[in-house]
């Protein structure tokens, strides 16, 4: 069987936001499902962690819940995947919850395929490379045999396949070669048995020697398929219209061979995996074995079906701070776990409190806990969607226990006082602020916990993501937020170690 690239097809794209509340009905529109159907498609959404239903969208409790921005009346449901996701050519590419409310609203049902504006193309493009940077850290902190190698869904895998053959090259295979006098490490063992010695001045000389050197086979058929396949993975995703949205360079495919036979080759790859040791080439060969499995299998002719994206965005923000802000490890020790004390003995708990993120200079230390929440105004005057009490009850247990006599014992000397506490929330983009990095936005103080507070700050998403895509620190961003920690912080209040 020749090769030919599985077909995706797309002729409806609807653009809709995160935390936004939907109708039934307006989900059947979007996916071009007839009303009969509504139920199934519905239960099918719930399933795969597409939408959530309204009053059971929290992830963290209910305490933490957040409410949902009603467009249409009777809207019942809510998406909480952020990407995008097709079901028989129908795509609905979903925003964060913290894009521009007003320059991104849905359009009234009907008129979903307005042209995307600028400004939602880069959000889009934006979260797009955060979700790969992400997907790519999860990936490799994982064992092998638990590798979602491929991310068993097929446009992942296309995507996956693409930008590590753009960052990383080609699969190279290295072949050593033993030769005479040639340029190389000199395998004086091999020299001393396979040539003749000259005596010269009492001792032996070797005119004459063994080198060994590693060369990169550029055809072998590993590597030639690599280069085919990425390829194929350029031209499906360039007729989608996604190499702009994931800012991948053009592919040359001169020199690729045209065709190849799936079910010879992924004999190949699989019997390669068996003698490869190395962790980098048998991750790109687990790759090349899932898509041609996909290509081999009977039904490939054209996918339905496939998504690209998170339904745990908090965890991915919980990531881009960590990365990008960095996390003291080194200076975080295990918080003083409970005792539990049975009539002959007392043992600790196998667990402990641990903060999210630890930053410290010679100035202080701050206790950070990355929240992906988007406050809105209410009637009551307190914002609702705020961090709920047991966050905040969590956070000042974090502080307090950093100060207990035993805790600062532990420390040696690695705590620097005073200890701040600080929340990260996104900040809107429909904001008077939207361009600043990093902003006050409230401070939450407790009676239970006299002396302490937890500063609230607002990061810009796209500062954050725009490092966190590409893998670098940001020091400026960790001043800006130790700048807005220390100018909003309670003078009083700020605990000395």
């Amino acid at each position: 069987m020749n090769s030919s690239s599985t077909a995706i097809a797309v002729h409806s794209l609807s653009w809709v936001r995160e935390r936004v509340a939907y109708s039934a009905d307006t989900l059947c529109e979007l996916f071009g499902v007839p009303s009969s159907e509504k139920a199934s498609l519905i239960t099918d959404l719930q399933a795969k962690r597409i939408i959530n239903r309204r009053g059971f969208d929290n992830i963290g409790g209910t305490e933490d819940a957040e409410p949902l921005e009603s467009y249409i009346t009777g809207a019942d449901y809510s998406f909480r995947f952020v990407g995008m996701y097709c079901r028989a050519g129908y795509m609905v590419c979903v925003l964060p919850k913290y894009a521009n409310a007003e320059l991104l609203k849905v359009p009234d049902q009907g008129d979903f395929h307005r042209p995307c504006p600028a400004e939602r193309r880069a959000i889009f493009s934006q979260v797009l490379k955060a979700v790969r940077r992400y997907k790519h850290s999860a990936q490799h902190e994982l064992p092998e045999n638990q590798q979602d190698s491929a991310d068993s869904n097929y446009l992942s895998l296309l995507i996956t396949l693409l930008s590590d053959f753009v960052e990383n090259g080609v699969y190279r295979d290295n072949r050593t070669i033993d030769t005479l006098n040639a340029r190389g490490r000199i395998l004086w063992s091999a020299t001393i048995h396979k040539t003749n010695a000259v005596l010269q001045e009492g001792g032996p000389v070797y005119p004459d020697v063994v080198t060994r050197k590693t060369e990169f086979e550029p055809q072998h058929p590993i590597t030639l398929l690599h280069r085919r396949i990425a390829v194929e993975c350029y031209h499906c995703l360039h007729d989608l219209g996604l190499i702009d949205l994931l800012d991948l360079p053009v592919i040359d495919d001169e020199e690729v061979q045209a065709s190849y036979d799936a079910v010879h080759m992924l004999y190949l790859v699989e019997s390669e995996l068996n003698v490869q040791f190395d962790s980098r080439r048998r991750y790109i060969l687990t790759l090349l074995r899932e898509y041609l499995l996909k290509q081999s299998s009977a039904d490939s002719a054209q996918v339905s079906e496939y998504a690209f994206g998170c339904s745990s965005f908090n965890l991915l923000w919980e990531d881009a701070c960590r990365s990008v802000l960095g996390h003291d490890y080194s200076r975080l020790w295990s918080i003083i776990p409970p005792d539990w004390r049975f009539p002959d003995r007392t043992l600790p708990a196998t667990k402990s409190l641990e903060p999210d993120i630890i930053i410290c200079d010679e100035t202080g230390t701050c206790v950070l806990d990355a929240k992906y929440y988007l406050p809105m105004e209410s009637a009551t005057g307190l914002p609702s969607g705020l961090p709920g009490i047991e966050s905040v009850t969590k956070q000042f247990l974090y502080q307090q226990a950093l100060l207990t006599p035993d805790s600062i014992e532990l420390t040696k000397g690695r705590m620097v006082s005073p200890i701040y506490n600080a929340f990260l929330m996104p900040l809107p983009q429909n904001t008077a602020q939207h361009n600043k990095t990093v902003t006050y936005y409230a401070t939450v103080t407790m009676p239970l916990f006299p002396n302490m507070e937890i500063i609230v700050l607002c990061i810009s998403p796209s500062k954050l993501f725009a490092c966190y895509a590409d893998n670098i620190s940001a020091p400026y961003l960790r001043e800006s937020v130790w700048h807005t920690i220390r100018a909003n912080a309670s003078a009083a209040l700020c605990s000395k170690a």
